[in-house]
This record gives C-alpha cells, structure tokens and sequence, in this order.
C-alpha cells in the first residue's frame, strides 16, 4: 500500500476545513478542541502527510458531523491511500459537489474531454435550470448538476481546458433558443484568460474513452477523474496516467485551435436563432448530426 498523501487527502481536508468555517471556526479554534498543533491541523487541509480513519472520525466529531455526511467522509478518508478510488454511490449531491469542487480548487491544471456532454463547468445557470425544470434529465443527475453549479460559483476555477465533441453542443431535444444561449455562453467562456475551449468537428475521428478530467497538482500525483453514473472514480497508476496524456494529445492535433473554435461557436449559435432554425418546414442541417442530450 503506497502511504504517500494524494490530492484526495487535500480535497478531504479542505472539505473539513470549510465545515470548520461554516461553525465560524478558526484553524485555532479546531486545534485546541482537536489537542493538535496548528502545524498538524495545517497539514491536514493541505494534504502533506496522510492521517488515520481514528483521527478523521474524531475532528468530524468535533464538528458535529453526523449520519450520512459522516458515512461518507469516512468511507473517502479509508481510501486516501489507494492509487485508484471512487466516491460513494449513495453520496448525497451537495456532498459529492463540495468534494469534487475542493479537488478542482487545488489543481493546478484541469483537462477534460468527453463525446456526448457539455461540463457543468461550462453550463449556464439559465441552461442547467431548463435541464432541471422540466425533467430533460433523471431526477438524480438534476440534483447532481444544480448541487455543482451552486458549489462552483463563489470560486475561480484553476486553469482549464475543454475538449467538447460539437455533436453534444447540439442536443436534439433542446428548444433551439436554449441551446444557442449556451453557445452564447461558451463565447463568453472561451475568451477568458484561464479556460481554453477547443470543439472537436464531427467529421474527426473521436478516441473512444469515457468521459474524464486529467488534473494536475503543485504538491501531488496527478489523477484521472472518471464520471461513471452517480460514482466518481479516481486513477492514479502511471499506466492510466499515460493512456489519458496519450487521448488529449491526439486531441490536440485534431480539435479545432481556440479561435477557430470560436469562430464556430458563433456560426452554430448564429444558424440555431434564425428563423429557418424554428421553422418545421426548413431542412434542420444542424440538429440532424445531434444525439439525445446525456449528462454526467
């Protein structure tokens, strides 16, 4: 069993931390109730030496975490010293966000790719309230996304790039004005500083994987991020390291440069609020190439 602390082990940490914060806790304050010394509780939000399920269990106490909440931050906490791992599947969504957002806020770089889905770091609060509203997701999955939206919000994200297949940009059972008004979105994304959009062409040979985030960390191991269902899993082993770093590279060479994509965006957002867009009659060149909408 490798000991060595991971990127989890902070995430968990830094979990811990903001549910100090929400008591109107200090770093101080948890220490003397703990009987650590502020440089052990400090290790602990940042990840640099791994601690037992005991001591775990025994600040979550401290805090008044109870039930389900409890549960699962323990079941995380027994699997920090694992190269692969995963998040409970009866993971409450608000939990499962705020751990998952912890991860994004101490990378130092994200990449992430999938064929059929747009990121809900890249969606819209107007575009994920119609997901939600009016059930073009399961139940399960719109409480999911609402729980990460509401997570993501208050912070700025790490560096990122996005791969996005354009089939998934345009799912056929969206009304086309909400489906522009994402792309719109997307335009704003693209031209920030710190998030790099490339839009992989339909007529381009996409790598068959999974839906994944390659992320890398000033103090960790890098770690492959897999959304399967309801689980998150995560993959450390140097082979999986090296299939992904394989995946965006191909990527790379075949997705469109960023401000090609951009280009493209506006084109796809400019044919979808014509009026031949909503008009039945008109021969839809654009919907025709687009999947049924799948989220993760």
């Amino acid at each position: 069993m490798d000991k060595k602390p991971t990127a989890r082990a902070a995430a968990l940490g830094m979990t811990i931390f903001d549910l100090m914060c929400a008591k109107g806790w200090r770093n101080v304050d948890l220490s003397a109730r703990v009987g650590w010394s502020q440089t052990k509780m400090s290790r602990l939000k940042t990840g640099d030496r791994p601690y037992s399920v005991i001591d775990i269990a025994m600040i979550l106490a401290i805090l008044d975490v109870k039930g389900d909440e409890r549960d699962e931050l323990l079941a995380i906490a027994e699997s920090l010293t694992q190269p692969n791992s995963w998040l409970p599947p009866v993971m409450s969504p608000a939990s499962r966000a705020r751990f998952l957002t912890c991860l994004e806020r101490i990378a130092t770089h994200s990449t992430w790719f999938s064929r059929t889905v747009v990121p809900p770091q890249l969606q819209s609060r107007e575009y994920v309230r119609f997901l939600t509203d009016n059930a073009v997701v399961p139940q399960a999955r719109a409480e999911n996304l609402r729980s990460t939206v509401a997570e993501q919000s208050p912070f700025t994200p790490s560096p990122a790039r996005f791969f996005l297949s354009e089939a998934a940009l345009i799912p056929a059972d969206l009304p086309p004005e909400v489906t522009a008004g994402l792309l719109h979105h997307l335009l704003r994304l693209a031209v920030r500083p710190d998030t790099q959009i490339r839009l992989v062409p339909d007529s381009v040979a996409i790598p068959d994987c999974p839906t994944f985030t390659h992320m890398t960390f000033a103090d960790h191991r890098p770690l492959v991020h897999i959304e399967a269902m309801s689980t998150s899993v995560f993959l450390e082993h140097d082979q999986t390291l090296a299939h992904s770093r394989a995946v965006l590279a191909t990527l790379d060479e075949r997705a469109l440069p960023a401000a090609a994509t951009r280009e493209r965006l506006l084109e796809l957002a400019t044919d979808l609020t014509t009026p031949s867009a909503t008009d039945p009659d008109f021969p839809d060149s654009v919907s025709r190439r687009a999947p049924h909408l799948t989220m993760p």
